[in-house]
């Protein structure tokens, strides 16, 4: 499925170039991670990012220290259990914390690891919502200077294809209008 995909964009790519050849085109290539970067809500979504990778180490750490208390009085209780000073009936009581205190330790592990996986969905979200509002903003101001420009075909030369392979190879200086499209989009 990726080869035919990656197959059937360099298709596409070639007859837009060899169309552009042969008619009056104009094809313009444009870093759109710079021009992401340099977005007004770029800087600011990374703090909102920011503070929420912290306030999730602080409650991931709260979490932890909280486990390894229980862990540490099931340990002690596990101990207990096990001196011979005791008489058997507190042995056998010892033995009943000491497998609650487990149960509970087990139980706690793995609401710890639900939570984390919850928090770093959470984040990704997060972040896959603000690019997708970042990018559909940038989309309109590149299509906007494409028409003004008469840019028939705006190419991502940061864009790497399914191959691995930069989806523009080659491109002379000329074409980059990178430059053109961070001032626009600060502007905004």
């Amino acid at each position: 499925m990726r080869i035919m995909t990656t197959i059937w964009l360099a298709i596409v790519t070639v007859s837009l170039m060899v169309s552009a050849q042969g008619a009056d085109q104009k094809i313009a290539v444009a870093d759109m991670n710079k021009v992401i970067q340099a977005h007004p809500s770029a800087e600011k979504n990374q703090q909102v990012l920011d503070q929420q990778a912290k306030e999730f180490d602080e409650e991931r750490d709260a979490l932890m220290a909280k486990l390894t208390k229980m862990r540490e009085e099931f340990l002690q209780s596990r101990r207990e259990s096990g001196n011979m000073a005791l008489s058997e009936e507190a042995r056998r009581e010892k033995i009943a914390i000491a497998e609650k205190q487990l149960e509970e330790f087990s139980r706690f592990e793995q609401q710890i690891g639900e939570t984390l996986t919850l928090r770093k969905r959470e984040s990704a979200d997060l972040r896959s919502r603000m690019r997708r509002l970042m990018v559909r903003k940038l989309e309109e101001i590149a299509a906007k200077y494409a028409e003004k420009n008469k840019i028939n075909l705006l190419l991502d030369s940061s864009a790497i294809g399914l191959s691995g392979i930069d989806m523009v190879v080659f491109a002379d200086d000329k074409l980059d209008v990178t430059e053109d499209l961070i001032k626009l989009v600060k502007q905004k």
